[in-house]
């Protein structure tokens, strides 16, 4: 008898959860469709608040529609010198760099590649680094005892180039100060001094 009693009240808790539950998901939906959309879900208006408020935290260089253009007239414009010498028992390629930028866009990490050549002219080997210094607008950055990494015993002369950049962020860019091209320098010859003989 009290197996019964025990087995009616659950069956009855039961139906009772299952009908509150019921009107719970009956009024929800109500509410949803009477302002004629669902009351969990995204509105387009916000989601394109959103977007507008990253796009306007990023930097003026990314949103350029030309950015690649920038790029290229920064490295043809900047004036890179080297001076090289052989450190390590004369395995290594040390150099010092001084980069002038001569434009009103300022620059960072940019990458140096430098080609080596043998004494008859050919070149022989490559050693690139990426330098992760900022070049400001108008200004010279020096970056002195860079370890390019191996290099041929028979490497005598070099030519070292940027061949890579990020333009700077925060960077303003208008219609009026849209870089033009420019006509790429070649990268001077660099001769590569020999390493002091220890004592």
């Amino acid at each position: 008898m009290a197996y019964r009693l025990l087995l009616n009240c659950a069956r009855a808790a039961t139906l009772l959860a299952l009908a509150v539950v019921a009107v719970l998901f009956g009024a929800a939906m109500f509410r949803g469709y009477r302002y004629g959309k669902p009351s969990q879900a995204a509105t387009p208006s916000s989601t394109v608040r959103v977007a507008r408020s990253l796009a306007d935290e990023m930097p003026a260089a990314t949103t350029y529609d030309q950015s690649t253009q920038l790029v290229n007239v920064l490295m043809n414009a900047a004036v890179l010198q080297a001076r090289l010498s052989k450190g390590g028992f004369g395995s290594v390629l040390i150099a010092d760099f001084t980069v002038q930028n001569p434009t009103d866009f300022g620059f960072k990490d940019f990458e140096i590649t430098c080609t080596s050549y043998g004494p008859s002219g050919t070149a022989i080997d490559s050693n690139t680094r990426t330098i992760y210094r900022t070049v400001p607008p108008r200004s010279t950055t020096v970056a002195r005892g860079i370890n390019m990494g191996f290099i041929r015993d028979q490497a005598s002369t070099s030519t070292c180039e940027i061949t890579g950049l990020i333009p700077a962020p925060g960077t303003p860019i208008s219609r009026r100060q849209r870089p033009r091209h420019a006509a790429p320098a070649a990268p001077p010859v660099a001769e590569i001094k020999e390493a002091a003989p220890t004592p």
